[in-house]
């Protein structure tokens, strides 16, 4: 657990760091983005919530493999073109 003190100083740094980036849109929103994180994790604490991230990766569906229920010698007995398939 982090103490509100240290997250306090990251907010203040995340602060000075858009008022440094005031010109640049896209650095200034990700200091911001950083300070409303920062500002979650102080009020989940007081609740009494634990805050917990999630690293799971989307689930994906393995596709599935088909054997063949053929072998060797019903494919070559019902073949009698190579344009047979």
């Amino acid at each position: 657990m982090v103490s509100k003190e240290t997250l306090i100083k990251r907010m203040e740094k995340e602060i000075a760091e858009a008022k440094m980036n005031l010109g640049n849109e896209g650095a200034f929103l990700r200091s911001i983005e950083k300070v409303k994180l920062l500002c979650e994790l102080l009020l989940d604490e007081d609740d009494g919530n634990d805050l917990t991230v999630r690293t799971d990766e989307p689930h994906v569906p393995k596709p599935s493999v088909q054997t063949s229920s053929y072998d060797e010698d019903d494919l070559n007995q019902r073949a009698t073109s190579i344009l047979d398939f």
